[in-house]
């Protein structure tokens, strides 16, 4: 996954940023994993949402289901998978709403066999939304909702640009909207429940694995710079739903490794649609010219063949 530079100004980058306040209704709503470990997937369907509603395709939540039951290429389901895999997949076959294929909390890939069985044709000749025909919320649509290439987000820091990697995933919040991130999970962070999260000296020992969440945003608190995280534990937990997380220090690890998507409009679909439509004719007509020359050709030859055998 590369890495996107970015040319901004520092000062033109506010001091607290909330997705949604420049974007109201577009932005997610906490979700709720239960028991399924399957934050990878969790994460990237927020953001992906996120980013379709922004662009103007759909204010519709998509679907973890998909990619819990569909991405199992090198996945576990709800016992854990990769991001890049999620996205990845995302980019090449895509996912629905929410309400055509919704979530079954399990420990496994479904809540049942017929749940843990992929509803996503994958064929070149398959017809993709054929499964989902009596879902409203694919009315007018000809595919499925696919983004364009993930891309790592936050250059690293030098002397001369100590704060690039901080800056640079602000900007992209800012500037094109939430951002799936990458973090370490000590053993305190279940228990929180408000307030700026920063790793104590009790668990700075006990790590319980890794954990993917949403950047919506950021602000400061009595001098402290945050992170506004959408977790995907229910609106139960931390600040219904949300953790504040210490900013600017790479606290938990969360600086490390943060993702931001393409998507496409309907405008830009409907473009490239023409566009390789244009390409395919063309093609087309290339190869009816080099037939056509080649019968030419072949004519000449006949004649002259002709020509040479005449007789009186």
């Amino acid at each position: 996954m590369s890495a996107i530079e970015f040319f901004y100004r520092s000062e033109d980058l506010p001091k607290s940023f909330d997705a949604r306040d420049k974007w109201p209704g577009k932005i997610t709503p906490v979700l709720d994993q239960g028991d399924c470990g399957a934050s990878w997937a969790f994460s990237t369907i927020s953001v992906a949402s996120d980013r379709f509603a922004i662009e103007g395709q759909t204010e519709e939540a998509l679907s973890p289901q998909s990619l819990i039951s569909c991405n199992t290429q090198g996945q576990h389901g709800c016992r854990g998978g990769s991001v890049d895999r999620a996205w990845n997949f995302l980019r090449r076959y895509g996912s629905v709403p929410e309400e055509c294929y919704s979530f079954e909390n399990f420990e496994g890939y479904g809540a049942d066999e017929e749940a843990s069985t992929c509803r996503i044709p994958r064929g070149r000749k398959s017809r993709p939304l054929k499964a989902f025909e009596d879902c409203k919320g694919l009315e007018g649509r000809r595919g499925l909702f696919r983004t364009q290439p993930a891309y790592k987000v936050g250059r690293r820091n030098t002397r001369e640009h100590p704060r690039r990697t901080e800056e640079d995933i602000m900007f992209e919040i800012m500037t094109h909207g939430p951002v799936q991130a990458l973090m370490e999970v000590p053993s305190d962070f279940f228990m929180y429940q408000s307030g700026i999260y920063q790793k104590t000296n009790l668990a700075s020992q006990s790590q319980k694995g890794f954990h993917s969440l949403k950047l919506i945003g950021w602000g400061e608190e009595r001098g402290i710079p945050y992170w506004i995280c959408a977790n995907s534990w229910g609106e139960d937990w931390g600040e219904s739903g949300f953790v504040r997380i210490r900013r600017g220090v790479n606290e938990v690890n969360i600086e490390d490794f943060v993702v931001g998507v393409w998507v496409q409009t309907e405008r830009r679909v409907r473009g490239q649609q023409r566009e390789r439509r244009q390409r395919r004719l063309s093609r087309m007509a290339a190869r009816r010219a080099r037939a056509n020359h080649f019968r030419r050709r072949q004519s000449d030859k006949d004649n002259q063949v002709m020509n040479h055998y005449q007789v009186g």
